[in-house]
């Protein structure tokens, strides 16, 4: 594990982002998310039927202790497969922002670069674009996209830096402000408020969609896009969310006689237990939620309809096996075919 504050090595004055090529046409490609990067048969699959040329990889995060900490950094198990481009990723927490003061932002810029650089070059990675990605508000603003300033001033020039644009930021940028990036990355999902007790999915659904879609078109900064193929729960204790469940932390309620079914479709817990070192309660509840198969395709018509330029790259959060039950590689195809 790479130690964040670490000294840059006169090496790495020559470390670069690789020469960009400019492909023609919309570049299809995938999120990875997982903490271990290994890609099994039915991910080898999607990659090579689905012409997948991009991967966007999380390399770490970065979260507030005492001062800003990486967390959580990937482990490469398998090798890259060399028809694919990286770019990774460094997943920017907000409150990271609220507490740090602005005259270490530049310690953090050099931080977040070195070690991207340091991680890169010690598995073989070429990357021709930086991504950070973080969720900022209008009352970090400022710091953010300073940051993102004094990241791009320690790239070389030939490096894209692109940036993660939510919804709400393309809606609300006369308040939130657009960030001094390359490019943005559009992630068309999360969307919906996470209440116990909402109607509507939270990651996607066609009412809160139309709501942000037009934005899109007269937003100042080219756009990619992201569209969602996960699913996540949520974990609801006495009439409140305590927690959001990822694939990979979550149980699996199909082969457990730990939960039952309730009048609502909806999993509880019958008895108090741990799961991977994590406690659930008797009575806590867990509502799935996943996007399915005719959500995806009018996400990915009205998007397309809406953007102003083709999107030189259209993603799918994520690259899991697990996510081609409910979203077959045909289908698959079909949406990345309305990007074309």
């Amino acid at each position: 594990m790479l130690r964040f504050f670490i000294l840059v090595l006169l090496s790495l004055t020559t470390l670069s982002c690789s020469d960009r090529k400019n492909d023609a046409g919309t570049i299809r490609s995938f999120y990875y998310w997982k903490s271990i990067f290994s890609l099994n048969g039915k991910e080898k699959e999607a990659i090579n039927t689905l012409g997948i040329k991009k991967i966007y990889l999380r390399f770490f995060d970065v979260d507030w202790t005492d001062k800003p900490e990486p967390k959580g950094h990937v482990i490469l198990k398998d090798s890259i497969p060399g028809s694919l481009q990286i770019v990774p990723v460094v997943y920017l927490t907000n409150r990271t922002l609220s507490h740090i003061q602005p005259h270490t932002l530049e310690i953090l810029a050099d931080n977040i670069t070195t070690s991207v650089k340091v991680f890169a070059k010690r598995n073989n990675v070429n990357f021709t674009e930086l991504q950070i990605d973080c969720d900022w508000s209008d009352k970090t603003r400022d710091k953010y996209f300073n940051l993102l300033r004094l990241i791009k001033s320690k790239l070389p020039l030939s490096c894209i830096l692109s940036a993660t644009i939510r919804l709400h930021q393309v809606k609300y940028r006369n308040i939130t402000g657009v960030p001094p990036a390359d490019r943005g990355m559009l992630m068309f999902y999360n969307m919906g408020q996470l209440k116990p007790s909402a109607s509507r999915n939270s990651i996607w659904n066609k009412k809160d969609a139309e709501s942000y879609v037009a934005y899109t078109r007269k937003y100042p900064l080219p756009l990619d896009s992201t569209l969602p193929i996960f699913e996540w729960a949520l974990q609801i204790r006495d009439g409140k969310i305590i927690d959001l469940l990822s694939k990979e932390t979550l149980p699996d309620f199909t082969i457990s006689d730990n939960f039952r079914m309730n009048k609502d479709k909806i999993l509880a817990a019958e008895k108090s237990f741990y799961y991977q070192n994590k406690y659930i309660k008797e009575g806590d509840v867990f509502r799935m939620e996943r996007v399915s198969g005719e959500d995806l395709e009018a996400a990915a018509k009205m998007l397309s309809h809406h953007l102003s330029t083709t999107p030189a790259s259209v993603s799918l959060f994520d690259l899991d096996s697990k996510n081609f039950t409910d979203h077959d590689i045909e289908q698959l195809e079909e949406i990345f075919n309305y990007f074309n």
